[in-house]
């Protein structure tokens, strides 16, 4: 949307908007009647996660080379605001939307950066209604629905493994992600029913994507934060997109073990490679309910 380079003399970092009243870090000057937006980029977000990261308490030098801190997961509550890098004014960001006739009040955004000590190069999230700099891609002209289906698509292991033997530099861009497989929305369709409530369940833990709730037909209550019930709808959401594409077990437990990073982190962390345990128990559980 922005150039975090071309447009950063627009950008007010949190020392230039000192003393401007603040609400869920949005600033207002009241004097001009000027409201300042949260900027994303793309080490804010991670998979189904629009709070990943942030700027919250870091040093002057990691401000600076865009070194965010990873958000606890025990902070994430429904009214969890992330504190970005930069601002800009609204007004700037509403005349972006309406040269792009989008009307929206919420993205879905793509990781640009990759790099090889990542354990997922495919990174995706829906974000709220701010504007985000070149980092990011953004999908446009998508119903909330069909934004369902590709975050399930591009955030899936099947997808990332082919990103990988895409991608030869750090980003994933956007003549990349062009040539990249995406199952068929008529297939998502027919199993749209369990599908959404599981994504939703992943993105919808904040009040700030209400509307995207509302717009995949939920009126519920915000999701609670819970780590191993994520895992397990993630899991879930992996084997389905399997399946979807037509792969065995076999191609999919080859798939896993390409994961080298990920791997090593699981084993460290849980003693085990638990997304592939959970995985391939999702793949045997929706084989007898998924077929194509």
């Amino acid at each position: 949307m922005f150039n975090i380079s071309d447009d950063s003399k627009d950008f007010k970092d949190k020392n230039q908007l000192e003393g401007l009243e603040k609400e869920n870090n949005i600033y207002f000057d009241k004097e001009s009647n000027t409201k300042f937006l949260l900027i994303y980029e793309s080490k804010l977000i991670f998979q189904y996660d629009h709070r990943f990261a942030e700027f919250k308490d870091c040093s002057i030098d990691d401000i600076n080379q865009g070194n965010p801190k990873k958000i606890s997961y025990t902070q994430k509550n429904v009214n969890y605001y992330i504190t970005p890098r930069y601002w800009i004014e609204e007004k700037k960001f509403k005349n972006k939307k309406v040269n792009w006739n989008w009307d929206n009040d919420w993205f879905l955004a793509i990781r640009l950066i990759t790099r090889g000590t990542d354990s997922r190069t495919s990174i995706c999230s829906i974000i709220p209604n701010y504007p985000s700099v070149n980092s990011l891609n953004l999908l446009l002209g998508i119903t909330a629905i069909e934004a369902v289906y590709l975050i399930s698509n591009i955030n899936s292991i099947v997808f990332d493994y082919v990103s990988r033997q895409k991608i030869s530099g750090a980003n994933l861009n956007q003549f990349i992600l062009e040539q990249l497989p995406i199952v068929d929305f008529k297939k998502w369709q027919n199993y749209e029913h369990f599908i959404i409530p599981k994504v939703l369940e992943l993105i919808y833990t904040s009040e700030e994507l209400k509307i995207f709730a509302n717009e995949c037909g939920y009126e519920g209550d915000v999701y609670k934060w819970d780590e191993e019930r994520r895992l397990i709808i993630k899991a879930e959401l992996d084997a389905i997109v399997t399946l979807l594409f037509k792969l065995s077990r076999k191609d999919l437990a080859y798939i896993i073990d390409s994961f080298k990073v990920l791997k090593k982190n699981e084993l460290k962390e849980f003693n085990e490679f638990k997304t592939k345990r959970l995985i391939l128990k999702a793949y045997d559980e929706f084989s007898k309910i998924i077929i194509i």
